[in-house]
């Protein structure tokens, strides 16, 4: 799982349109996108179920960065410099004779020994790419039931796996430890919103929406650990926590395109204010900057879902 064999076969078929279609299906595993594609599907079909949704992607990229930090596993082209990759640096190293030869077999101490001294950071295991689009497409299947979703989840998540390998990112272990920890995480949170009757329930207390404040289990960690991503949800949660206690979920427009003006308006925003976090210590208190993470996302989606009431693209009554 952990040798170079299957990622030199695969970059044999060298030609510019394979490398370019996989590299698109890599391209769909990125932010940017991702969170498109959830804050797209929560304003734009169904807020209910999409909060859940894009709750189970946080916690599963989350997760994902706290195992490549501790696990510090090498990616292909810090042992072996004959693959071919655009992204990382070039390593002069080849440990390519040392790699693992059975297939459970894992990286030898001398290896990982080498390239964790090394000035290439590459967090190899597992694959976020693999795990995310994995974790997003069941979460979607499983949520709104749909026999297409199964379909196009299917062929992206096989296809993103493909990606990683060919392009020399991950090794064949990567994407197999990213699959399980893309079916098994969500398959666990969605169990404990099971529990609260959330899905179930017409109005909410504090117990069925408590799966919505388990972001703030981040904030004494914040110090040690990548934070900003949770904050952002977390202040996404919040905002949608302050609403439904209010007034109930919104309900979206008949008219497709004022649907879409409304997720439009919420990915805008909502990408501005996350790379903004991203970009910027606000103050040298990382649970302070946690805080302030959470407060400004909440004002964001606050605002913009007020913005979206004001212009008629939703109302808080069962129909328009």
């Amino acid at each position: 799982m952990f040798n170079t064999e299957l990622i030199l076969y695969l970059q044999g078929f060298d030609h510019p349109i394979f490398f370019w279609l996989m590299w698109f299906f890599s391209l769909l595993g990125t932010t940017p996108v991702i969170i498109t594609l959830c804050l797209a599907i929560a304003f734009g079909l169904e807020l209910k179920r999409g909060l859940v949704l894009i709750n189970i992607v946080a916690w599963t990229a989350f997760t994902i960065t706290l195992l490549k930090v501790g696990v510090d596993y090498p990616r292909p082209i810090d042992v072996d410099p004959n693959v071919k990759t655009e992204v990382f640096a070039f390593n002069e190293n080849d440990l390519s004779e040392k790699m693992p030869a059975n297939f459970f077999e894992s990286f030898s101490a001398e290896i990982l020994e080498t390239t964790r001294t090394d000035q290439i950071v590459q967090y190899g295991f597992p694959s976020g790419h693999v795990a995310i689009q994995t974790a997003l497409w069941l979460s979607f299947l499983l949520l709104f039931k749909k026999r297409w979703i199964l379909k196009w989840g299917i062929g992206i998540i096989i296809l993103t796996a493909i990606s990683r390998i060919y392009l020399g990112q991950h090794f064949l272990g990567d994407v197999l430890g990213g699959l399980v920890i893309g079916f098994a995480l969500p398959l666990l949170l969605l169990f404990l919103v099971k529990k609260s009757r959330y899905l179930d329930l017409q109005t909410h207390d504090t117990t069925s929406l408590l799966f919505f404040w388990m972001p703030w289990l981040v904030m004494p960690f914040a110090a040690y650990i990548t934070y900003w991503q949770m904050a952002s949800v977390l202040g996404l949660n919040m905002a949608v926590i302050f609403i439904v206690q209010r007034r109930n979920f919104p309900v979206f427009h008949v008219i497709t395109w004022k649907r879409v003006l409304a997720a439009l308006l919420v990915v805008l925003f909502f990408l501005a204010a996350h790379y903004f976090n991203k970009l910027v210590d606000i103050t040298n208190s990382s649970v302070l900057d946690f805080m302030l993470i959470t407060v400004l996302n909440f004002i964001v989606v606050l605002g913009i879902l007020s913005l979206n009431r004001r212009l008629f693209l939703i109302k808080y009554r069962l129909a328009f």
